[in-house]
């Protein structure tokens, strides 16, 4: 659902400000699920490692989406 909301914030920015504004936010998340995965594979939780690359990737997707649109 959330990213849902992030592409079509995404398609509905009109100026780059915007946009760079949506990029910063889902670089934030995209940091906050790289130390949950470090945490994760530390403690050798590997199915929350998974979910959070899975996460990471949605985020790295996004933020594709914002340069592309810039």
């Amino acid at each position: 659902m959330e990213m849902m909301e992030i592409r079509e914030a995404v398609n509905d920015a009109s100026d780059s400000q915007t946009l760079e504004k949506i990029q910063s936010q889902i670089k934030r998340k995209l940091e906050t699920w790289s130390h949950s995965f470090q945490e994760a594979f530390e403690r050798r939780d590997f199915d929350r490692a998974v979910k959070a690359t899975q996460r990471m990737r949605y985020y790295e997707r996004a933020v594709e989406e914002t340069i592309k649109k810039l």
